[in-house]
């Protein structure tokens, strides 16, 4: 009988859901082409219609692993892709100012940038502040530790000796009330 048709141990086979991987990428670009590539993933960053530089790759059709290289290696680059974020950040901000339902915006511009998210931390460095501090640092350590007493421990279950005390019960006098009912 055999596998049933589409088994993952059938050659060829691919999960769902995924792209298949294709042969045509070039290993190696030229430098013109590095160029070009680099300008159109920069006008497309600034146009709003990737967010990022893997979606970037893969509207070029060019291996993201590529795109995050050049980045890396190429440091001037990476400083005109962290500008066009920056250029994306103003045009949302100023969008957000002429909207009446901005939560939308809001979330997008906390993705973008740091300076909106809630965890945003803020350091101080205040000689009055620091002063404070260092008095209620002191404050902690002039003061006396509490003596605790040491209680004996109580076990959690009681003892075997203690489970087996007998069970004192008292009974009613079933006989009085047996001679009752057949008089």
């Amino acid at each position: 009988m055999g596998r049933p048709k589409g088994s993952p141990n059938k050659p060829g086979y691919q999960k769902p859901g995924r792209k298949p991987h294709s042969t045509e990428i070039p290993a190696h670009f030229t430098d013109k082409q590095i160029i070009a590539y680099k300008e159109q993933i920069l006008e497309l960053l600034e146009s709003e219609l990737v967010n990022n530089l893997a979606e970037a790759a893969d509207l070029l059709g060019i291996p993201k692993i590529r795109v995050y290289q050049w980045s890396s290696v190429d440091k001037e680059w990476a400083s005109l892709v962290h500008v066009a974020d920056k250029i994306r950040v103003a045009r949302l901000e100023a969008d957000l100012d002429r909207m009446n339902n901005p939560v939308a915006r809001i979330f997008r511009l906390k993705k973008l940038d740091p300076s909106y998210r809630d965890t945003y931390r803020v350091q101080l460095q205040d000689p009055q502040v620091e002063k404070l501090l260092q008095e209620l640092r002191n404050l902690g350590k002039s003061t006396q530790p509490e003596v605790v007493e040491e209680k004996e421990e109580q076990p959690l279950f009681p003892l075997p000796e203690e489970r087996m005390s007998p069970l004192t019960l008292s009974l009613p006098d079933l006989t009085k009330s047996c001679n009752e009912a057949e008089s």
